[in-house]
């Protein structure tokens, strides 16, 4: 019986790829720790302060799609944190904050 070496080549391939992936799942896994590690133990303790904050900035991202005559819910929610933030804070607007609808407005 002669061997079919088009199976083989075939086979080879689907091994390599499969031992890849394999390989790579077995290293993530064998690399996730669900403790904190630590470089010494002074590292674990908190450390108290008696500074103030000086300054607090406020993220938002993916703040562009809202209604078109009122805001969404996330908008709202950081609209009621600004009003109660003092005058050093500043607000920052993170990613794409445009959306096609506005460009058909326009």
């Amino acid at each position: 019986m002669v061997p079919n070496y088009k199976i083989l080549r075939v086979n080879s391939v689907l091994f390599r790829k499969h031992f890849a992936l394999v390989a790579l799942l077995a290293l993530f896994s064998g690399c996730a720790t669900f403790k904190t590690k630590y470089a010494n133990e002074e590292g674990k303790k908190d450390v108290p302060t008696t500074k103030e904050v000086s300054h607090t900035f406020y993220l938002i991202g993916d703040a562009g799609l809202s209604p078109m005559d009122g805001m969404n819910d996330a908008l709202k929610i950081f609209k009621d944190k600004l009003d109660k933030a003092d005058k050093n804070s500043t607000a920052l607007f993170l990613g794409d904050n445009i959306y096609p609808e506005v460009f058909l407005i326009l």
